[in-house]
């Protein structure tokens, strides 16, 4: 056992090592690179999102939280108001098909008139007589 012990190639055993640690740092810095390519990318698209003026990305990344484009309840309840009972399930409907498809600018109408929605709030619209 010791005569085999004698034998190895001490430099060669070093050298081994060291490719292998340099290996592993390479893989690790790549990895590393990679993760931050993507957060980067990530934080760029929810900067777009909100950027009224870039229309690149309409859809909300993924992890972006509803409440920041989606309609309050609060706001609901102020975009109902006087309206009857069916046209209430008619504007919650369109609400409810405009965040479903992720859109953020859309246009909820009545048969008075309508609503323009940003961002699930209510920017603009207009009213004739009932």
């Amino acid at each position: 056992m010791l005569e085999s012990l004698a034998s190895i190639d001490i430099d060669a055993l070093i050298k081994a090592f060291l490719l292998i640690v340099a290996t592993i740092s390479t893989i690790t810095a790549a990895l590393s690179k990679d993760k931050e390519t993507k957060a980067t990318a990530e934080k760029d698209d929810t900067q777009k999102f909100f950027d009224p003026s870039d229309t690149s990305v309409m859809v909300p990344p993924a992890g972006t939280p509803e409440r920041s484009w989606k309609m309050a309840e609060s706001t609901k309840g102020f975009l109902l108001a006087g309206h009857t009972a069916e046209e209430k399930a008619d504007i919650l409907e369109q609400v409810s098909a405009a965040e479903t498809a992720g859109l953020v600018d859309y246009k909820i109408s009545h048969p008075n008139g309508y609503y323009i929605i940003s961002y699930g709030q209510i920017s603009g619209g207009a009213t004739w007589g009932k």
